[in-house]
């Protein structure tokens, strides 16, 4: 599914991060002195981290949405099917 905006962050809310449905990366916030504090590899793991949050997060969307479709279809199909009162 391509609607909804998905926010996560990492463990410690250093990182946040925002992504579409599509998945795209479409807003990122780094917390000020986290590269002096941590390095860069620091700040790599922490933005993995949040973008696969968002990810997940994504996903469970994408599930619950299909699931729901499904549902509706079925039921659309099955009044369908049933023969006039």
């Amino acid at each position: 599914m391509n609607n909804g905006i998905f926010k996560a962050s990492d463990e410690t809310k250093s990182v946040h991060v925002t992504l579409n449905g599509y998945q795209w990366l479409t807003g990122i916030r780094i917390e000020n002195g986290l590269l002096k504090k941590v390095g860069a590899q620091g700040v790599a793991e922490r933005v993995n981290e949040a973008l696969q949050n968002a990810q997940r997060a994504v996903s469970v969307f994408d599930e619950q949405s299909g699931q729901t479709l499904a549902e509706t279809l079925a039921t659309i199909s099955g009044a369908i099917n049933q023969p006039p009162a």
